[in-house]
């Protein structure tokens, strides 16, 4: 992984040989960016499942004022404090270890606000609400076929990026004037019906995964 424009440029960031780690490639990130084009520079960032932090460190690089990454697995939130030293962006970064769904109602109750918010979640994990607390299922592997996804889609569970999307309805984090984005597996779609504070407003197709752009209504 690199840093593809910006401040820094060509340099190379460390990664961690985990299979659950699924890092953006350099042509979504590229085209996800080009999109963004203006709105990096001076932004607020938060960087959700942050991983060892591919897309904050690129905004960074692209002019972002400041990174929120939000990261929870041990391994990626170690190679992720390295690379923001490497950056030497220890200043402009912000690290919150712990789960994506609590930190957004953390965030919400401070009243912090962001110009753009990354959602890279695992394609794959299942979540359900338990007592008011969010319970995250595993899966690490890519479907093997129709039956295999139906179970992705089951009663009790739901995926994890839809989830993700109820909470930012919920708990309003978002500028009016900003913008999401969030990478999810193409064949289960999210669904933004029914929100009342978000809706999609871009979608585009990479390969097995689509990156669908959301903004305040």
């Amino acid at each position: 992984m690199r840093i593809i424009t910006g401040q820094f440029k060509g340099i190379r960031l460390e990664s961690v040989d985990d299979v659950y780690l699924r890092p953006i490639d350099d042509r979504v990130k590229e085209s996800v960016f080009n999109i963004l084009m203006h709105r990096t520079n001076g932004a607020k960032v938060l960087d959700c499942f942050a991983g060892t932090g591919a897309i904050g460190l690129e905004a960074l690089s692209r002019g972002a004022d400041s990174v929120c990454f939000v990261e929870k697995e041990r391994s990626f939130l170690n190679v992720l404090k390295k690379n923001i030293e490497k950056l030497k962006v220890e200043e402009q970064a912000n690290v919150w270890p712990g789960d994506v769904f609590s930190t957004i109602k953390r965030l919400a109750e401070k009243e912090e606000k962001f110009d753009l918010v990354f959602i890279d979640p695992p394609y794959f994990d299942q979540v359900k609400e338990v007592n008011g607390r969010v319970q995250q299922i595993k899966g690490i592997r890519k479907p093997k076929n129709d039956e295999e996804i139906e179970k992705l889609q089951s009663a009790d569970t739901e995926p994890l990026p839809q989830l993700i999307l109820k909470y930012l309805n919920e708990y309003p984090i978002l500028k009016e004037s900003g913008l999401g984005m969030i990478r999810t597996f193409k064949k289960v779609p999210i669904q933004f019906e029914g929100f009342d504070n978000i809706n999609c407003c871009r979608q585009q197709n990479y390969g097995d995964g689509v990156v669908s752009f959301f903004q305040v209504k």
